[in-house]
This record gives C-alpha cells, sequence and structure tokens, in this order.
C-alpha cells in the first residue's frame, strides 16, 4: 500500500512537473475491431507500467476514439504520442499495443479472426446490410445463435456477394446443430471470395468434427498456399487431420507452425497435440515439455486429470 501511493505521488509530480514545463501532449487515436463493424460497447484502456514513456487515457468515445496524453520520462521531458495500453473487450482478445496519434488498434475476435485481408466486396456492403451484420456479429457474441442467424440473413439478402455474413452465417448454424447448412454458407464465403482465408479455417474444423480428415487436409492446403500466417487455426488443424491420418512428420510440422504463430498463445491446445505427437513418435522428454507447457498455458485446462497422467507415466518409463 505505501509503495501503491508513493508511486502515485511521485506519477502526479511528474505530471504536475509536466505540465508546468508545457511539455505534455494530447493526442487521439482509434479502436477498432477487425470485422468493421461498431464497437458494441466501451472498451477497458489501461496504461501499462514499466515504460519509457508516461501517458494518461483521457476519455474514450463510443465510435473507439481514445484522448490521451503522453510524455517522455526522462530529464527533458519531451513530448511523445506514444502511449503503452493493454485494452479488453468481451468477446475479443486483450490486446497490448502502443497508441500512436491518428493511428487504429484493430481488436481481433475471440475464435477465428478475420485477418487482415477481409474481402474486398464487404468493403462495397449498403448501409442496412451492413448495420445488420453488425447486429448478427453482437448477438453470435452472446450467443443467441438463432438471432444471430437472422440478422446475418437479412444482411446478405440486401447484399447478396456479403461474404463475412456468409462465414459468419455457417458459425451460427454449426453453433445450431445445422451442419449441412452451415458447411454450405462456409462454402458461398470461400466461393465469393477465395483468398478470405477465415471460412477455410471453419470449413477444415467442420471436416475434422465429421471425421473427413483427407479433405480438412486438401482445404487447409488451399488456405496455406494462400498464404496463411494470421491463422494460426488453419496449422492447427492441419495437425489434427494429419496426426488422424497417421502421418506423424507432417503433424508435427503443421502443429509446430500453428504454435509458432499463436503469438497471443491463444490456442493452447496446439501444445498438447504437440504433446501427443511427441509421444506416438517416442520422444518422451519433447512430449513431455509440450505437456508440461500446456499445463503452463491453460492452468485449469478440462482434461487436466489426462494430462497429469501423461507426464506421470512418462516420467516413470524414463526413471
Amino acid at each position: 500500500m505505501y509503495l501503491k501511493l508513493c508511486l502515485a505521488i511521485a506519477f502526479a509530480a511528474a505530471l504536475c512537473f509536466a505540465q508546468s514545463r508545457g511539455q505534455i501532449g494530447q493526442f487521439s487515436a482509434k479502436i477498432a475491431l477487425e470485422d468493421g463493424t461498431n464497437l458494441p460497447r466501451q472498451p477497458l484502456v489501461s496504461v501499462r507500467p514499466g515504460m519509457s514513456t508516461a501517458c494518461k487515457v483521457r476519455q474514450i468515445f463510443g465510435n473507439g476514439t481514445v484522448i490521451y496524453s503522453a510524455w517522455a520520462l526522462d530529464d527533458e521531458l519531451r513530448t511523445t504520442d506514444a502511449c503503452a495500453v493493454e485494452i479488453r473487450l468481451d468477446g475479443y482478445r486483450t490486446k497490448q499495443a502502443t497508441l500512436h496519434d491518428g493511428e487504429t488498434v484493430v481488436l481481433k475476435r475471440q475464435g477465428d479472426s478475420e485477418g487482415v485481408a477481409t474481402p474486398a466486396s464487404s468493403v462495397s456492403a449498403p448501409k442496412g446490410a451492413a448495420k445488420a451484420y453488425g447486429k448478427g456479429v453482437e448477438a453470435l457474441r452472446k450467443g443467441n445463435f438463432a438471432e444471430a442467424e437472422q440478422n446475418f440473413q437479412s444482411a446478405i439478402s440486401q447484399y447478396p456477394d456479403y461474404a463475412q455474413a456468409y462465414s459468419d452465417l455457417g458459425e451460427a448454424l454449426e453453433k445450431q446443430k445445422k451442419i449441412p447448412e452451415a458447411q454450405a454458407a462456409f462454402e458461398k464465403a470461400v466461393a465469393l471470395s477465395p483468398k478470405y482465408l477465415k471460412p477455410y479455417a471453419q470449413l477444415a474444423r467442420l471436416a475434422i468434427s465429421q471425421q473427413r480428415f483427407q479433405d480438412a487436409v486438401e482445404i487447409t492446403g488451399r488456405a496455406v498456399k494462400l498464404g496463411a500466417l494470421e491463422f494460426p487455426s488453419v496449422y492447427y488443424y492441419r495437425a489434427l487431420a494429419f496426426r488422424q491420418l497417421h502421418n506423424l512428420p507432417e503433424a508435427e510440422d503443421a502443429v509446430k507452425q500453428a504454435i509458432e504463430l499463436d503469438t497471443d498463445q491463444q490456442m493452447p491446445k496446439a501444445m498438447f497435440l504437440l504433446g501427443l505427437i511427441m509421444e506416438e513418435k517416442g520422444q518422451r522428454d519433447a512430449a513431455i515439455q509440450a505437456y508440461d507447457k500446456y499445463v503452463h498455458l491453460s492452468p485449469k485446462p478440462p482434461d487436466a486429470d489426462d494430462v497429469t497422467a501423461r507426464i506421470t507415466r512418462l516420467k516413470s518409463a524414463g526413471s
């Protein structure tokens, strides 16, 4: 408590001193969602400590605009536009970013993300279709899958080339166990925009759930050729499929690629899959290491007992 009080006093003193020197700059940046829809609510933006600059978030507007002040922590108290923050918004991945004046920080949805390259056709969506799509995204995030389906269908009826809407419609249909309809929606998204990578991941996941492992390999192979570097899930599903087809070298390569690309560590299951593959290849130490990392990344996994038993068994076998 005493330390926190001292830090607060020091921060306030630096702020006052900097203001007296006229060296604090006020800036604005913007927070946006990867699918282009409006923010459903105000995000939580907190300043990360321990940086070479100091800053304060002044105001956050409903359109995602963030007003902040910043200054450098040095003897000259130089003005800077850099502000290191952590951004939280329910349904989206927590983002650590550095705000800069006039720049936009994009939040990615939990689960399959949009990637940087959204379909070109979606940019042309008329206002009514875009509004219906945004309502569908919010309903999908809340788990209201029937409502999400209705809104996505409304968006598509107004704009039949809406690849993003078809992709998310498939998601809503899949959640409702309408599997043939979901697959048709994902395939329509790919047909409308062949370079839009998200539906490839969705199709691969669906194929694996139906034990169509060779189809999953083919689908993910097409995505890999397009450069699916923002989609570790593509490589994860590819690894799952190769393992089921007893092609362990390809499975190992794919899951290691998934882990490397998963910089936000959103897929701890990839580490568990690596453990399974290493165990099946007879590489005991590598398997134990992967299982240990999985437990570290996912402290309360539902399969904790199974993982612990595997680690114990492997360690006993080597003693």
